[in-house]
C-alpha cells in the first residue's frame, strides 16, 4: 500500500542502489510524507541514469561486472511496444550479440517500485559472463519487441584482470574460427574454380574434336 511504501521506500532505495551520487539525500523524517517525497526525488535521480526511449538501468548502477549477476530494470510505462503487456522477458547477449557467447532470455517480474510519476518498473537478474565487454539487451512479450528504436540497449562491462584474460582468450578463439572459416572458403572457391576450368577445357576439347571430324 502507499502508506507501507512511505515507510519502506527510503531504506529500500539505499539497499538497492547504495549511496546515490548526485541524488538528494534520503532522510529520515517524522512526517512520512516528507520521507516518501525525499525517496521519490531520489528515484528521479536514479532513473536519470536510465538508457534509451524505454528507460532501462542496471543495479548496481554503472557498468556491469563480468562474473557477477546484475538486476536489469525496465520502465514499461516508457515503452510504446510493451506498456500494456503482462509477461515480459529480457533477451541478453554480449559483445555486440556475438554468437560465440550464449544468450539469456529471462522472464521479468514486478520491481516493487511504486507506480507513480510515470513509473511501471519490472526487473530480472542476468548473469554476466567473464568474457563480456558489453551487455546487449532487448525486451519482448513474446510477440513484439522493445529494442530502443533499433539501437538495442547496450551497457558497458567493467574490465578486471580476470575478465581481460577471459576476453583475450575468447577473442583469440573467435579469430581462430574466423581464420578457419576463411581457409575453408578459399579452398572451396579454389576447388570450384578448378572444376570450372576443367569443364571448360573438356568442352573446348570436344569442340575441337568435332571440328576435326
Amino acid at each position: 500500500s502507499q502508506a507501507v511504501w512511505r515507510r519502506r521506500l527510503p531504506a529500500s532505495l539505499q539497499h538497492l542502489f547504495g549511496p546515490l551520487s548526485g541524488a538528494p539525500a534520503v532522510v529520515e523524517a517524522v512526517d512520512e510524507n516528507h520521507a516518501a517525497a525525499a525517496a521519490l526525488a531520489s528515484l528521479d535521480a536514479v532513473f536519470s541514469h536510465a538508457d534509451g526511449a524505454a528507460a532501462v538501468f542496471l543495479s548496481p548502477l554503472g557498468p556491469a561486472t563480468p562474473g557477477e549477476t546484475v538486476e536489469v530494470y525496465l520502465n514499461k510505462a516508457k515503452s510504446d511496444a510493451l506498456r500494456d503487456s503482462g509477461a515480459i522477458s529480457v533477451k541478453a547477449g554480449f559483445n555486440k550479440w556475438h554468437y560465440k557467447i550464449p544468450m539469456e532470455q529471462v522472464e521479468m517480474e514486478p520491481a516493487g517500485i511504486p507506480a507513480v510519476n510515470g513509473y511501471d518498473w519490472v526487473r530480472a537478474r542476468v548473469q554476466i559472463p567473464m568474457e563480456a565487454r558489453e551487455l546487449n539487451m532487448v525486451f519482448t512479450n513474446g510477440h513484439v519487441w522493445e529494442n530502443n528504436g533499433g539501437a538495442d540497449f547496450n551497457m558497458p562491462c567493467t574490465a578486471t584482470k580476470a575478465s581481460r584474460a577471459a576476453f583475450a582468450e575468447w577473442e583469440a578463439g573467435v579469430r581462430r574460427e574466423e581464420l578457419e572459416t576463411e581457409r575453408r572458403r578459399a579452398e572451396a572457391e579454389a576447388a570450384a574454380l578448378k572444376a570450372e576450368q576443367e569443364r571448360e577445357a573438356e568442352e573446348a576439347k570436344a569442340r575441337a574434336e568435332a571440328e576435326a571430324a
